[in-house]
């Protein structure tokens, strides 16, 4: 039996963009783990900003109300938001968002040796994605204890659990042949150019 999922649908999105409310309707979240999940994602600084600003301080709402949707929303065991699709205009932080959301996954995770992946659809996306998952780790001086960084081979380990986030161009083989816990497709629109 699947278990239903939830409805992130909002077709009221403009009157509520235009009066400044969110646009992720009512869920019944899991509010402890929600707020676990976007106090981990505010912690992240942004590497390539002077003065490194938290995401905290700097992300949109917007954003940290998607990482509460999905970080909050499991029942009896299973994730009733199994996806998100997000349409956002250029220069809105969608990649260094993607890489705080994915280090997030990888911190709050307890699943022992899970897989994360992070794909860009093209190696500049996916090197801008990993430089930025890799300097939020070493901007923290908490997060470099508990998470290895190898660049050799974009590849961020949790010490404790083993889990790691894979950040890599990407190709229907590699995507389709692990078995992932979560995984991110960054930059969607890009993959209708490539031929495969």
């Amino acid at each position: 039996m699947i278990a239903e999922v939830w409805d992130l649908s909002c077709p009221d999105w403009w009157p509520r963009l235009r009066s400044g409310r969110s646009i992720m309707p009512a869920l019944p979240l899991d509010l402890t783990e929600a707020s676990r999940a976007a106090q981990t994602f505010d912690r992240f600084r942004i590497p390539d900003v002077a003065g490194q600003p938290t995401l905290g301080e700097a992300a949109g709402d917007w954003f940290r109300d998607l990482v509460r949707a999905i970080f909050g929303s499991m029942q009896n065991g299973v994730r009733m938001v199994h996806g998100a699709v997000v349409l956002v205009p250029k220069k809105n932080s969608k990649t260094t968002n993607s890489a705080a959301l994915m280090l997030t996954a990888l911190v709050l995770n307890a699943r022992p040796l899970a897989r994360f992946g992070l794909f860009g659809p093209t190696q500049e996306v996916s090197d801008l994605a990993f430089t930025a998952a890799a300097g939020m780790v070493a901007a923290d001086k908490h997060m470099v204890k508990l998470l290895h960084v190898q660049e050799h081979v974009k590849t961020i380990t949790h010490r404790l659990t083993g889990a790691t986030l894979k950040v890599t161009t990407f190709d229907p083989s590699v995507a389709t042949g692990g078995k992932y816990s979560g995984w991110l497709l960054d930059e969607l629109r890009l993959l209708g150019s490539v031929p495969y």
